[in-house]
């Protein structure tokens, strides 16, 4: 993001008077894509070769500027660095027939064994709108299938990682300024990602974007939902809708519990909740009392995935290039310039995958903002590789919160209702704090 797109995020997001917008959002001014952010493609070279050489081959075929390199991966090398087994990662993949093409140029300078095999995918969907920090943090806050209780906020260029910050409000603040959330750690089969997208790389340079949030998923290993090519040359990506489904606040609700719900940073999840019918426990149920499925929003995210199976099925027009091999014979690849390529590493610098910022001096963080009572321990600044390091979970505070819910409910006439909210929002953030160190 740069210097003045973010200048201009957080300024807007001031003069809302810091307060995020959620309770209702007109999705008919909203434009939404699902699209295949990369694809991992792994390949079997009917001799011994190196790295290099395959690597060569791909950007050679892609018709890469020199200097920028497709990322490559070697699995089977010797101690001298021949391999057979590759794996390069294609971006911006429009049509399952795209793939097949490149690799039909690759081979023109490399044989390759029949068939390749798909290890990792990453899908995207865009949500085009006027204030995408605000989305990206509802994109957050009503999910229904997070992939991990692993959950936290990064920058880039800061080199820290941070557990998620308590109300939604810091969330979209920590968004506008170029901070992203990362849900899972890097090693899993599945992980998710959801920022503020305002640039893009092309022929190795940052350029900034159309604005849009973005919410994606990566699906490698067991998560894969194909292993055959018949399978993914059909495949429908609607099945894929589980992690684009999203929850919402439901209307008329009382004062308190609005004001509760609005706060909380995640209250959408799919999970086991506690259910109390006149002050007993009577089982569980897997949605929030304040929320209910947002029929819009899930048949927009549905819609756009149902166009991109139509699109990834198609074989393009006759005569033209397809718009990956053209966009990506002009330099817009993913995981380009590494400085050491051997390491592959799941970051990949310089990928359009991510938003960065060019910053000399150390971004300033409000602890305060971060989640409840965080240990310092679990506070701290750690590498990014250090990600099974598990932060206070926003399930506390969702625990504490039903717990409000149903005290307001037992006794709405106890004090007056900015009494009542101030007292109870203090009991379940004390709720939710751990146990003090001995």
């Amino acid at each position: 993001m740069t210097q003045g797109t973010k200048k201009k995020a957080a300024n807007r997001h001031k003069t809302s008077g810091g307060k995020t917008s959620i309770s209702k959002m007109n999705y008919s001014t909203f434009r939404f894509r699902a699209v295949v952010d990369w694809i991992e493609v792994q390949i079997q070279t009917e001799k011994t070769t190196n790295f290099q050489t395959v690597q060569r081959a791909f950007n050679d075929a892609l018709c890469l500027p020199v200097g920028l390199n497709i990322w490559t991966k070697s699995h089977d090398a010797n101690e001298g660095g021949g391999a057979s087994s590759f794996s390069v990662r294609i971006h911006d993949v429009r049509r399952y027939s795209d793939i097949e093409n490149l690799l039909i140029k690759v081979c023109a300078k490399l044989v390759l064994k029949p068939g390749f095999k798909i290890n990792k995918i990453e899908l995207a969907l865009d949500a085009y709108c006027d204030d995408p920090a605000i989305q990206a943090a509802r994109f957050y806050k009503f999910m229904t299938h997070p992939v991990s209780d692993n959950r936290r906020m990064y920058h880039d260029h800061v080199g820290s990682v941070n557990a998620m910050p308590r109300t939604i409000e810091a969330i979209t603040r920590h968004l506008s300024e170029g901070w992203q959330i990362g849900i899972g750690n890097k090693t899993d089969d599945r992980y998710q990602h959801i920022y503020f997208k305002t640039t893009d790389t092309h022929q190795g340079e940052r350029q900034e974007v159309e604005h849009r949030a973005r919410i994606e998923v990566r699906l490698s290993g067991a998560a894969l939902p194909c292993q055959t090519h018949d399978a993914w040359r059909e495949f429908k990506f609607e099945t894929l809708a589980q992690y684009f489904r999203f929850t919402k606040l439901k209307d008329n609700l009382e004062p308190l519990i609005q004001a509760t719900a609005e706060a909380l940073d995640q209250i959408g999840e799919r999970r086991a909740r506690k259910r109390v019918h006149e002050g007993r426990e009577s089982g569980t149920r897997l949605h929030s009392r304040a929320t209910q499925a947002d029929a819009e929003l899930n048949s927009k995210a549905r819609d756009a995935l149902r166009k991109l199976s139509a699109r990834w099925a198609s074989d393009g027009k006759r005569g033209r290039q397809t718009r990956t091999m053209a966009a990506t014979c002009c330099g817009n690849t993913g995981g380009i310039d590494e400085p050491n390529p051997h390491e592959c590493r799941e970051e990949v610098t310089h990928s359009n995958n991510y938003i960065y910022e060019q910053e000399e001096q150390q971004h300033k963080v409000t602890t305060s903002d971060f989640q409840l009572n965080v240990p310092e321990t679990t506070r701290r600044n750690f590498d990014r590789s250090n990600e099974s390091a598990k932060p206070i979970h926003s399930d506390q505070a969702n625990n504490a919160v039903e717990d409000v819910i149903q005290q307001y409910e037992a006794t709405p006439e106890a004090k007056n209702e900015h009494d009542r909210i101030n007292e109870l929002m203090g009991a379940a953030v004390g709720a939710a704090d751990p146990p003090p160190t001995p």
